[in-house]
């Protein structure tokens, strides 16, 4: 108990100062630094991953009876 008390109430204090700094310093800093706002662009990496994940939930919707049979067949294998 000697050797990890110590480190226990370090790790304790550490959590909480994360936490109080998530909590109150990060969004004072956010103020400061988008005072004049956020402009959103579109990266093209991400405009070809919406690309494949529509297509994929189009197929998905589609196909509902394979998708819950490789679903079942999952979860039965796991």
């Amino acid at each position: 108990a000697k050797l990890f008390q110590p480190m226990a109430i370090s790790i304790i204090l550490e959590v909480i100062s994360a936490i109080l700094v998530a909590l109150f310093v990060v969004p004072a800093l956010a103020t400061f630094m988008f005072n004049k706002g956020v402009y959103e662009s579109e990266s093209f990496v991400l405009i070809a991953l919406d690309k494949v994940f529509r297509n994929g939930l189009y197929a998905a919707m589609y196909h509902t009876k394979v998708v819950i049979i490789g679903s079942l067949l999952l979860l039965v294998g796991g």
